[in-house]
C-alpha cells in the first residue's frame, strides 16, 4: 500500500522555505521593475556613466589648467622680452641715446609705461649700461652713410667684381 501523506504533523518544511524563496524572488523582480520604470535621475547611475563623467571632467580641468599656464607663459615671456628691450636700450655708452631709445620703445608701444614710472626714471637716473663691441671698425673706414648713397661706391675695389672691362 503506498504511504499516505502525514496530514497531522502540521506543514512540510521544504514547501514553506520553497515559498519564502518565492516570495523573495517576486519582491526582487517587483524592485526591479520599480527602478526600470523609474526616471533616469532617480536610478542609480551605471559604472559606465561614471566612468564617462570623470573623464569629462578631467579633461575639462587639464583644458583650463594648460590654459593658465600658457597665459602665464605668455606674460612671463613678455616682460622678459621687455626688460631685455630695456637692456638693449640702455648698452650705449651716452645717456642721450639711452634716453632716446627708451622714450621711443615706450612711444612705439613696445613698452607699457601707464603710469609714467619709466619715464621719470630715465630722466631722473640717466641710466647707462657700457656698451659691448662686439666688432671695432677698422681705422680709415667710411663713416656712417645716409639711406640714398650709394653702397657700391663705398666699397673697396678689390671686393667689386671687375664689370668695367668686359
Amino acid at each position: 500500500m503506498p504511504p499516505t501523506p502525514n496530514t497531522d504533523a502540521g506543514p512540510d518544511p521544504l514547501k514553506s522555505q520553497e515559498l519564502e524563496i518565492k516570495a523573495a524572488e517576486l519582491q526582487l523582480r517587483q524592485r526591479e521593475v520599480e527602478k526600470a520604470q523609474a526616471r533616469w535621475w532617480r536610478r542609480p547611475p551605471d559604472a559606465l556613466v561614471l566612468a564617462v563623467l570623470a573623464g569629462a571632467l578631467t579633461l575639462l580641468a587639464n583644458i583650463l589648467v594648460e590654459k593658465q599656464t600658457a597665459n602665464d607663459d605668455l606674460a612671463l615671456e613678455t616682460r622678459k622680452s621687455q626688460f631685455n628691450l630695456v637692456l638693449q636700450a640702455m648698452q650705449t655708452n651716452n645717456p642721450d641715446v639711452a634716453n632716446r631709445n627708451i622714450h621711443f620703445f615706450i612711444d612705439a608701444g613696445l613698452l607699457a609705461d601707464e603710469d609714467c614710472r619709466i619715464r621719470e626714471a630715465i630722466d631722473r637716473d640717466q641710466p647707462v649700461l657700457p656698451a659691448t663691441a662686439r666688432w671695432r671698425p677698422v681705422s680709415g673706414a667710411p663713416g656712417r652713410r645716409s639711406a640714398s648713397s650709394n653702397c657700391r661706391a663705398a666699397l673697396p675695389r678689390a671686393i667689386l667684381p671687375n664689370t668695367s672691362s668686359r
